[in-house]
């Protein structure tokens, strides 16, 4: 998982990420409808103030890891990891994480 959330950071500081709903960049890497991108989106709100950075899902396990925070540069950042998993139509958190650069 390390080199996953290296690859969203890189990927993410070298502005290959979609536009979010506001003015920040948001990188997916899952296959998700709109429709869970806006759960998503609402679920993590309730949670944390900070910008959604990534929404990236585990080809094996199909969890979903958002990661939000600030990413001043390339060893100057931090944030919240949430771990989520779709329950009959409805996301869930399943862990939570800090992480720091």
């Amino acid at each position: 998982m390390q080199i996953c959330h290296l690859l969203v950071l890189l990927l993410f500081l070298s502005g290959c990420a979609i536009r979010g709903e506001s003015d920040h960049k948001i990188f997916i890497s899952a296959e998700l409808s709109s429709n869970d991108i806006i759960q998503i989106q609402k679920l993590i709100g309730k949670e944390t103030e900070e910008n959604i950075l990534s929404i990236v899902e585990d080809e094996d396990t199909h969890v979903i890891e958002v990661t939000t925070g600030v990413v001043r540069g390339p060893l100057d950042g931090g944030g919240k990891s949430f771990k989520l998993q779709c329950d009959d139509g409805k996301w869930k958190i399943t862990g939570t994480s800090m992480w720091v650069s």
